[in-house]
């Protein structure tokens, strides 16, 4: 193994774990900073040097991909004549046609002019002891 290499991929393990590690306290911290503001009844707290904002607001949550009530809600929004309204572009669909090749050449021909294709590159991260443990860290290249 070239000891570069081997310096490099420990360093960036490394440094990935305490972003982790980070990022973890930091929504500890958050919880933290919101039960404190709720109980103080306050959308603004001081520190030293700087204050936060907290702003609370309400966000419309709909049932997700491949639950049933997701299905119901297709129905019923076809039903009121209603779903073509909000009825989105299905890019991953679109890239699943392009990437089978499941439409005839017109077709993706035509569909050409609106897509790149872009290589990902990507890190998977395994434990030498314990191979089973894995982590993906996508990187545009």
């Amino acid at each position: 193994m070239n000891s570069e290499n081997t310096n490099l991929v420990d360093n960036y393990i490394s440094i990935h774990s305490q972003i982790q590690e980070l990022k973890n306290k930091l929504e500890e911290i958050k919880h933290e900073l919101i039960e404190y503001a709720d109980e103080q009844k306050a959308k603004i707290l001081y520190g030293t040097d700087r204050r936060i904002f907290i702003n609370e607001y309400e966000k419309v949550k709909f049932p997700n991909k491949g639950e049933l009530a997701r299905v119901n809600l297709k129905i019923s929004l076809k039903e009121m004549n209603k779903l073509h309204l909000v009825t989105d572009l299905d890019i991953h669909a679109l890239e699943k046609i392009i990437k089978e090749k499941t439409w005839d050449e017109e077709k993706l021909y035509k569909l050409s002019n609106f897509y790149k294709i872009v290589k990902i590159k990507i890190f998977k991260i395994e434990d030498l002891k314990k191979e089973s443990t894995a982590t993906s860290i996508g990187s545009n290249n």
